[in-house]
């Protein structure tokens, strides 16, 4: 009992703290962020756990090899999660539609590899230690390869939060600024806290960068739900999107491009999917009007974009070539305030139900024809029918005469009957 009173001060912070990550961990698995962000958010949320972790082990370690081991652990968690923490912040900034123009591929993998020799520096500590001296009860010893491996670490991260602040500073779309501001007061609090670990030495029983990181995973949770800050969904959602026969894109209110389902790549082409693209030039591009001409961009984006904000618009349908017919349907995505901040666009095969409505017209075309013939057959029909009781009048002294014209007249009475069956006289 008094151990578990004596470990109290130091437990309580590292189970909320790890409640908290793990929780969003656990959010970010089931329900699938975008593309862009997968699987780098959650990777993210495990190397931050596994720090919390290992500062947890060696906050009880009472033997040396139990310390190395929660020192392994540490490394193991902050190395790659720094990188992890970068490669987030540009997938983020893609996934918003707000790619950096300078962040290629180099900007990517040269950090990871970066990450990789750090870790196996900190890794092959036991062997060679010059990475850091371990110091049970105490801040460890720092060597050379430790100042060359977690200052990198600590550039990553506070890079990632000058990003996110450009990202705020630079978007005209309030829910970004929202969103890319919660980005950067979660790494702020981390990086803060953490900057007070190393000024207060061990005269707390516990690491503040571990309230840091609990705190910025909080920050995470309530931006995830509340503001969709990871465009977080159920997985029922994500699986319904995902195998809709129609075509589903997501745009903001300038026609750029947010996420899309594979149906929609199908139709459009994979250059769909590229971050800031698009989306109403290349619809303009792909279809053409019912009339076959082709559409203005000016023209759609005041459809597709402008009129849907109050309600939901239908355009088409529309001709994609070889009896392929498209129909789309724009509907806003309201904020919580209820004005759009994005619009869905349902691109939705109706080529059968034009190839029906085609054969109807059809039908009913040939249907007045044979109404019109049928009228001028009855109409002939009649004016016999008119000269024969004429003749028959002006035949009076012809029995023979009579009876011819007579046998004429009952035959053009019984066509005019049978005519009459199918379209009644008016």
């Amino acid at each position: 009992m008094n151990t578990l009173s004596t470990l109290a001060p130091t437990l309580v912070p590292y189970s909320v703290a790890i409640c908290l990550v793990a929780g969003l961990a656990m959010s970010v698995a089931v329900r699938r962020p975008p593309s862009r962000l997968w699987p780098v958010l959650l990777l993210y949320q495990l190397f931050v756990l596994l720090y919390i972790v290992g500062d947890l082990v060696t906050r009880v370690s009472t033997e040396m090899w139990v310390e190395e081991l929660g020192i392994l652990f540490i490394y193991s968690g902050s190395l790659p999660g720094a990188v992890a923490c970068w490669i987030l912040t540009l997938r983020y900034a893609e996934a918003q539609g707000r790619p950096f123009p300078w962040a290629h591929s180099g900007w990517t993998r040269i950090p990871i590899l970066a990450g990789a020799v750090a870790w196996v520096a900190a890794a092959t500590n036991p062997w060679h230690g010059q990475f850091v001296t371990p110091v049970m009860g105490a801040h460890n010893v720092h060597h050379w390869m430790w100042w060359l491996a977690v200052p990198f670490g600590y550039a990553m991260v506070v890079g990632s939060l000058m990003l996110h602040g450009i990202l705020a500073w630079t978007s005209n779309d309030s829910l970004v600024r929202r969103n890319a501001t919660l980005m950067a007061g979660g790494l702020g609090v981390t990086v803060a806290f953490s900057g007070l670990g190393y000024l207060t030495s061990h005269s707390l029983p516990f690491d503040p960068t571990v309230l840091g990181l609990g705190g910025a995973s909080a920050i995470f949770l309530y931006g995830a739900y509340r503001t969709q800050l990871f465009s977080l969904l159920p997985l029922a959602v994500v699986e319904a999107t995902r195998h809709d026969p129609s075509g589903l894109i997501l745009v903001d209110l300038d026609g750029t491009w947010l996420r899309s389902n594979p149906a929609a790549v199908k139709m459009l082409g994979p250059e769909l999917k590229q971050p800031g693209f698009d989306v109403v030039s290349l619809i303009a591009g792909r279809f053409r009007g019912c009339d076959g001409e082709p559409m203005s961009r000016d023209d759609l984006a005041r459809r597709l974009l402008q009129a849907p904000r109050a309600r939901q618009e239908v355009v088409g349908p529309l001709w994609a070539g070889d009896a392929h017919w498209v129909e789309i349907t724009a509907t806003p995505i309201p904020r919580s305030e209820g004005r759009a901040r994005a619009v869905s666009l349902r691109l939705q095969d109706v080529s059968a139900r034009q190839a029906v409505e085609e054969q109807l017209r059809r039908a009913r075309q040939e249907l007045t024809n044979e109404a019109g013939e049928r009228r001028q057959v009855d109409a002939l029909l009649g004016d016999i029918l008119r000269d024969v009781g004429r003749a028959c009048a002006a035949a009076e002294d012809s029995e023979r005469v009579r009876g011819l014209l007579q046998r004429v007249r009952r035959a053009a009475e019984q066509a005019r009957v049978l005519s009459g069956a199918v379209v009644p006289k008016h």
